[in-house]
């Protein structure tokens, strides 16, 4: 997810159950906060300090809203996005200098690499994720963690975001299998809810070392 809000929790019956109940063909995963980290305050305290309007007024504008939202979807082009925040922001930066900053909020997720290695010898991998063009490129080519993965479905791509189930079903259509033999895990407590009620196992992410011992209670690791 390249999404921040309250994880929460998961009510009882939307999480998978300790032991594995069904076989598993194949793991999706979310993106941001499970194969890499991110944090979208570098990118506001930047631009906050180059356009003098505070933090909070471009999370409001150019993250968490329509404009954001358009651009993750795929309603919006990387050209058309950046324009607009720098005409919006007065920001005196070159396109190519304002997708630096948009860019640089990734970074790895400890001991991920190696659990993700494991999956990938016994599973296929899917990566699921709400980004934007600029983002997913940037961090395909700077992260060798998702040279695990076989095949990205990615919002920008599909038209909408997690939890819309579109998403859901394109990848189980892209993988030929079925929400009941995927398991999927994300970082977003709603997220994970709305996909146990599709029919996915699903847990929700907290750390590598959780989710390590997730999977071997699950029976889906030794």
């Amino acid at each position: 997810s390249e999404r921040h809000e309250d994880r929460g929790s998961v009510p009882r019956g939307h999480q998978a159950s300790a032991q594995r109940m069904k076989p598993v063909d194949l793991f999706l995963m979310d993106l941001g906060n499970v194969l890499v980290k991110f944090d979208h305050a570098l990118i506001a305290r930047k631009l906050s300090k180059l356009s003098r309007q505070p933090v909070f007024a471009i999370v409001s504008k150019f993250i968490r809203s329509g404009l954001g939202e358009a651009f993750d979807e795929g309603k919006i082009s990387p050209e058309e996005f950046v324009s607009r925040v720098i005409k919006d922001l007065k920001l005196r930066v070159s396109p190519e200098e304002f997708k630096t900053i948009w860019n640089e909020i990734f970074f790895d997720n400890p001991g991920m690499e190696a659990l993700v290695a494991r999956i990938k010898e016994r599973y296929p991998i899917f990566v699921i994720s709400d980004t934007n063009r600029l983002h997913f490129e940037h961090v395909r080519s700077r992260f060798p963690i998702l040279g695990n993965v076989q095949r990205f479905i990615l919002s920008y791509e599909v038209g909408v975001r997690k939890p819309h189930p579109k998403i859901f079903v394109e990848a189980i259509r892209q993988a030929q299998t079925t929400a009941e033999r995927t398991f999927f895990v994300d970082d977003r407590a709603e997220v994970v809810e709305a996909a146990s009620k599709l029919g996915f196992q699903a847990v929700v992410f907290k750390d590598t070392d959780s989710f390590a011992q997730d999977l071997s209670r699950m029976q889906l690791l030794s």
